[in-house]
């Protein structure tokens, strides 16, 4: 691994920034075999403040992912929503997480991390509460 070491926790794209609330991973929680950190719940009260974002907006409508790291793979999971799946904002996340140099996944495929309109959330719940 690189002299550098890599970082965990959620993030939300906003005004075309990268804004993170991270830890370095060794100093991150367990989570089964991986370690994380942090809530994008608890992070979006306080960009609420601090960016002046309407904080009767939900968090979950915002472009957001998050970077775990997997201990016995050895290898850093960047989640993130498919709309911001593209160079520029890994390169973003890349260099806010300090990812250079360690090996690293891209999922864009969790369903936490999608926005929907209103109408396919109530979908997605109803199909959830028929399964």
């Amino acid at each position: 691994m690189s002299k550098a070491e890599g970082k965990v926790g959620p993030f939300f794209y906003i005004d075309e920034n990268v804004i993170s609330d991270s830890k370095i991973w060794t100093e991150a929680d367990n989570y089964g075999d991986f370690k994380d950190w942090g809530s994008h719940n608890d992070f979006w009260k306080i960009i609420c403040i601090i960016y002046k974002v309407n904080d009767e907006e939900e968090y979950s409508r915002v472009p957001r992912g998050r970077v775990t790291y997997n201990t016995k793979t050895r290898v850093f999971h960047i989640y993130l929503n498919p709309d911001i799946n593209n160079e520029r904002v890994l390169t973003l996340i890349l260099e806010e997480y300090c990812l250079k140099g360690f090996q690293y996944k891209i999922d864009d495929t969790d369903l936490h991390y999608k926005i929907y309109t209103p109408s396919e959330f109530d979908e997605l719940m109803n199909n959830s509460e028929e399964g």
